[in-house]
């Protein structure tokens, strides 16, 4: 049966980004693995979702959001310098999960969880980055359309529970930030199940995907 409330679209598509008039391919789908994704539960960003789904199987594309329509603008204040020592586990430097380049998961005062990139690591400071790595920046896509067609309920149902499933197991994070200025990371030292979520850059996962 059919939710007419929702799509699955299938695409091909390579992703360029550009910003102080440099341009960069960020990363491109297998001919034989295109980007598969339903409408409406936030799998891609908006002006991607907006973009392609009135395209027909067949069709090709090509256009460019602006920062506002995919990963915001870069905000210097995104970034924070923290002591070393807050990301000890049981009186030891994670150096297991926070590295140069690593995706790490943190909490702000209120419990919500975010991510971000780890920058640079000395011997008495760790510095991070909780802008996207694509923010501030122009997103071209080029690609064609595989599928478009409303999705089945028992695909969206599917969907559903894999992303309650997906909520359930991000319950662990890396550390929680709570020093006065709202912003320093501490690991969560009686907790030996916890886990980052690591990359390169934040290009593990597809970047028309919201991270």
């Amino acid at each position: 049966m059919e939710n007419k409330e929702h799509l699955l679209i299938a695409a091909n598509y390579q992703l360029f980004a550009q910003r102080a008039g440099e341009k960069e391919l960020i990363e491109k789908t297998a001919p034989d693995r295109p980007y598969v994704f339903i409408t409406g539960f936030q799998m891609a960003i908006d002006g991607f979702e907006e973009h392609v789904s009135g395209l027909e199987p067949g069709d090709t594309f090509h256009f460019t959001l602006a920062p506002s329509e995919g990963f915001g603008e870069y905000d210097p204040e995104g970034v924070h310098v923290l002591p070393r020592d807050s990301f000890n586990v049981k009186g030891r430097f994670d150096s297991e999960n926070v590295f140069q380049g690593a995706i790490i998961a943190v909490q702000d005062p209120q419990g919500q969880e975010f991510h971000a990139q780890v920058i640079k690591v000395d011997k008495e400071h760790v510095t991070i980055d909780t802008n996207h790595p694509l923010a501030g920046k122009l997103l071209t896509f080029e690609g064609d359309i595989v599928e478009n067609r409303p999705a089945t309920q028992a695909e969206v149902d599917q969907l559903i529970k894999q992303l309650m499933s997906e909520e359930e197991e991000e319950g662990h994070c890396c550390g929680h930030c709570h020093h006065e200025d709202g912003k320093q990371c501490q690991h969560h030292e009686d907790d030996s199940s916890h886990h980052c979520r690591r990359g390169e850059g934040g290009k593990g996962h597809h970047c028309c995907h919201h991270h």
